[in-house]
């Protein structure tokens, strides 16, 4: 098996169960609001777009390590601060 697979209880694991709690906390949150659906989804917000960014910058990382496990938050902070940065300009 690759290294890059993962079985369920690493730390790529672990990234991907923080961003699905992230994103349906913020698609709750978007449906309080009010927001109208569009062929019954709610659009997401620019905080969830964001989000997802930054999780597929993280998984980016994770990969270009060749999968080895141990450093989902690591990559987790370095993503989010690449992707802040490219906000703000």
């Amino acid at each position: 098996m690759p290294l890059h697979e993962s079985h369920g209880n690493g730390p790529a694991t672990a990234v991907a169960k923080r961003w699905s709690l992230r994103e349906e906390s913020m698609k709750r949150e978007n449906r309080k609001e009010g927001k109208p659906e569009v062929n019954g989804v709610v659009p997401e917000s620019d905080a969830l777009s964001v989000q997802r960014r930054i999780a597929m910058r993280a998984y980016e990382l994770y990969l270009h390590r060749d999968g080895v496990d141990g450093h989902a938050e690591e990559d987790w902070l370095e993503a989010e601060r690449e992707i802040l940065e490219e906000e703000r300009h």
